[in-house]
């Protein structure tokens, strides 16, 4: 009775697993044990091997700034050549470097030489969006990464592609763990300490992400914040300080390092396009909002202020379009 139980529950278990998770295994495939091998070329180009398959990853970097503004681009392209694939494949990494602009503010401002008040225009928002505005209409936007919205200091995410075309999302796996898994891939990563990014849009043509001002580490001071005697002490040093105003704002080492030196941003895109295609266009947009906090002695104590307009009539919105060409059958990326 024993071995005929054993028997019945094996069978059992054999047919279950059938019938839940059916899998095809090809005779030629029994006993292969999946690797990835890859060799860089003198050329430049990378054949990359797993089992019997080989496809060929090209890559192509360029990049464009502009310094009044405070905004760089720069896109690393890798182009697939995958003939098991029905379409063409490029994996789009845009990383660069967006000014908080809040320096400039806090050394100029001193207005009839008084000095028991300051005022810092500080950034509450910095927004990035990948355009896809082909000449050929099938060239798509499949899928981006960082998806949702991201809460964590640290930003991670990694796009994998396997031969045959097909893309998966990771979170926070170890880059031996995704090269041993993945034909090629785009891993993003940065650091967002006081702020949080959500993806805002996502389409065959566009893909947007906000990365916006939450609270403050110090004292979990946010935009709203209000203490009615006090009122916003988001940067104020000290309720009662005997010092000038400006000596009064909390120093820079207390503060997030996207409000003291900017966001360097890194996000990635999927490009299909059908075989044949060559030439596409990506655009990058960069923007930035800025806000002013206003510190005021009223003859008692301090009081701290908010404001969505900034100080000296500056525009608290400055964005610029950065343009690049992808060429499909060069293997090219240029900012035009």
């Amino acid at each position: 009775m024993k071995k005929k139980f054993i028997s019945l529950v094996i069978v059992s278990s054999l047919l279950n697993g059938c019938l839940l998770s059916p899998t095809l295994v090809y005779a030629n495939d029994i006993g292969k044990t999946t690797t990835i091998t890859r060799n860089k070329t003198s050329d430049g180009y990378t054949i990359i091997t797993q089992n019997d398959k080989q496809i060929i990853s090209y890559q192509s970097v360029d990049s464009s700034s502009k310094n009044e503004d405070g905004f760089t681009a720069s896109i690393d392209a890798r182009f697939i050549d995958d003939k098991y694939s029905s379409e063409m494949t490029t994996l789009i990494n845009l990383t660069g470097f967006m000014s908080s602009k809040k320096e400039d503010v806090i050394k100029k401002y001193n207005l009839h030489d008084v000095t028991n008040s300051t005022a810092i225009n500080f950034p509450v928002r910095y927004s990035i969006s990948i355009l896809n505005e082909s000449i050929n209409e099938n060239v798509k936007i499949v899928d981006s990464i960082p998806k949702n919205t991201i809460s964590q200091k640290t930003v991670s995410n990694t796009m994998g592609y396997k031969i045959g075309g097909s893309i998966e999302i990771e979170k926070n796996k170890p880059k031996a763990s995704i090269e041993s898994e993945y034909a090629e891939s785009s891993t993003i990563e940065y650091v967002q300490p006081d702020f949080s990014t959500i993806q805002t849009d996502h389409s065959t043509s566009k893909a947007s992400w906000d990365t916006k001002f939450t609270e403050t580490t110090r004292g979990n001071y946010n935009l709203k914040s209000n203490n009615p005697v006090y009122g916003n002490e988001m940067f104020m040093y000290g309720r009662y300080t005997n010092v000038p105003a400006t000596e009064n704002i909390i120093p820079d080492y207390q503060m997030s390092k996207l409000i003291t030196g900017g966001l360097n941003p890194n996000m990635s895109v999927v490009l299909t396009a059908p075989n044949g295609t060559e030439e596409s266009i990506i655009k990058v947009k960069m923007e930035r909002e800025r806000n002013c906090y206003y510190l005021n002695w009223n003859g008692a104590n301090w009081v701290g202020q908010v404001y969505s307009r900034l100080a000296f009539d500056t525009p608290n919105v400055d964005s610029h379009i950065f343009t690049f060409k992808i060429n499909w059958l060069t293997h090219k990326v240029t900012a035009i």
